[in-house]
């Protein structure tokens, strides 16, 4: 590790602090892949083909010395392109404003310790919405302290194996998270492939919601209760003709 050049570390880091990250997103951070590949070469990062194009995660060289330590592997191209997947969403978000407050794993009981597969994340608003829903749910509810922790901060869901979320994985968790939409008074996230078969979805939801509002505090009350975020495919990305 002494002799590794700067973009080696920062990329070596990355993967470790992500646990998979695309080639895309390694290029982005760290040049090119001239920069980086003498680490795949030397088996302290590994690329595995994904559904999500090429995934790099650690090699066999880091989970020998390190991976004692750590949390349990991720191996499956499966699980290393949802990884990477989430981790693209997260960094979206993260532009946008928002700031990741948590991660929750699935559970590895044959291991006794934390599985590597992310289920979901928390994020937090930005802190200027989170200012608005602190003085919208000032004035509407009193500032009651039990909701108050849950403002602003809701879950996201992203995966791309199998296809990624469809429409009746998207209305179960939207279902599931009705009641916390209200006490976060901001959108359930979802990150999909394409969301072409979500669009009479949203709808339904949308009129819905604003269908079991109290008629007197409507106005305080409707705001988005689903959120998409397209994040497709590297087949399914448009790139700029080249053509004149």
């Amino acid at each position: 590790m002494s002799d590794w050049s700067s973009n080696e570390g920062k990329a070596f880091y990355a993967v470790q602090h992500a646990g998979a990250l695309t080639a895309r997103r390694l290029d982005e951070l760290c040049g090119l892949r001239p920069n980086w590949s003498r680490l795949l070469t030397m088996g302290w990062l590994k690329q595995v083909k994904t559904v999500y194009g090429p995934v790099v995660t650690w090699g066999d060289r880091a989970h020998d010395l390190i991976g004692a330590h750590a949390a349990a592997r991720l191996s499956a191209p499966s699980s290393l392109a949802d990884r990477a997947y989430m981790m693209d969403a997260l960094r979206t978000l993260e532009f946008e404003g928002y700031t990741v407050v948590d991660t929750q794993f699935k559970s590895a009981p044959q291991l006794g310790k934390q599985g590597a597969h992310i289920v979901r994340a928390r994020v937090r608003v930005s802190e200027v919405e989170m200012q608005a829903l602190q003085a919208s749910r000032q004035n509407s509810s009193g500032g009651d302290p039990a909701k108050r922790e849950q403002l602003g901060q809701p879950w996201v869901y992203a995966r791309i194996s199998g296809g990624g979320i469809n429409r009746a994985m998207a209305s179960k968790l939207y279902h599931g998270h009705a009641g916390d939409i209200n006490l976060w008074r901001s959108p359930l996230i979802l990150v999909v492939p394409s969301t072409e078969t979500f669009r009479g979805l949203l709808r339904a939801q949308e009129a819905e919601r604003a269908r079991n509002q109290r008629p007197q505090t409507a106005a305080g009350q409707i705001h988005s209760a689903l959120r998409l975020i397209t994040q497709p495919r590297p087949n399914l990305i448009q790139r700029p003709s080249n053509a004149p």
